[in-house]
C-alpha cells in the first residue's frame, strides 16, 4: 500500500509544480497565414529544439524557457509558415531538415538547413527533385532592442518571420536556378503582432 500512496503523492506534486499552472507561463503560435500551402513540407529539427518548451541560445548557452511553451510543435508551426510563402511555387513535397537553428533571446538567429524538393511536373505530379544546401546564416534582428534586456518577443520574430521567409526565399532561388529563369519572391504573409 505504501508504494501506490508514493506514486499517488509524487503524481499529485508533479502536477502542483506544473509551469503551465503559473500565471506567467505563456502559449506561443504562429498567426495562421492567409495562404494555404498547396506542398506537403516537412521540418526535421535537432533534438534540442524538439521539446514544448520555447528555447534561446545566447553566447553558445542553451536557455530552456519553462514557463514558455509552443502551442504546436515547433516544426510543424515551421513548415506551416514555409509552406504559405512557396504557394505559388511548383513544389509537390519538401523535407527541411535544419541542422541548426539558434535563435537568441535578442533576436539574432543562426541557421544551416539542407532541403530536398521535389518539383512538380507539367502534368500536375511528381516531377525532378532538387537539393537546396545553404551556409550557415546569420540571420540579424534589424531592429535594435532599446530595453536593458531583452524579451522573448524578439525572440519570436526570428522564430515566426525571418527564419521561415529566409528558408522560403533560398528554396525559391534554387528553384528559379533549376528552371533557368528569376525566383518568383516568396507569397507574403502579413503577420500580425503578438
Amino acid at each position: 500500500m505504501r508504494p501506490l500512496s508514493l506514486l499517488l503523492a509524487t503524481l499529485l506534486l508533479a502536477g502542483c509544480l506544473s509551469p503551465g499552472d503559473s500565471a506567467e507561463s505563456r502559449l506561443w503560435d504562429f498567426p495562421a497565414s492567409e495562404r494555404a500551402a498547396t506542398a506537403r513540407i516537412k521540418v526535421q529539427l535537432p533534438a534540442a529544439l524538439r521539446r514544448p518548451t520555447v528555447v534561446t541560445v545566447d553566447h553558445g548557452q542553451t536557455r530552456l524557457h519553462d514557463l514558455d511553451r509552443w502551442s504546436a510543435p515547433l516544426a510543424e508551426s515551421l513548415a506551416q509558415a514555409i509552406g504559405a510563402r512557396l504557394a505559388n511555387q511548383p513544389i509537390h513535397e519538401a523535407v527541411i531538415d535544419i541542422q541548426r537553428l539558434d535563435v537568441s533571446a535578442d533576436g539574432d538567429a543562426q541557421l544551416l538547413f539542407t532541403a530536398r524538393v521535389t518539383l512538380l511536373s507539367s502534368q500536375g505530379d511528381r516531377g525532378p527533385e532538387i537539393t537546396v544546401a545553404s551556409k550557415l546564416q546569420h540571420l540579424a534582428n534589424a531592429h535594435t532592442e532599446t530595453a536593458a534586456k531583452p524579451s522573448l518577443d524578439t525572440a519570436m520574430a526570428a522564430y515566426r518571420n525571418r527564419v521561415p521567409a529566409e528558408i522560403a526565399v533560398r528554396i525559391a532561388a534554387e528553384i528559379a536556378n533549376d528552371q533557368g529563369g528569376v525566383a518568383k519572391p516568396p507569397a507574403a504573409v502579413t503577420v500580425p503582432g503578438k
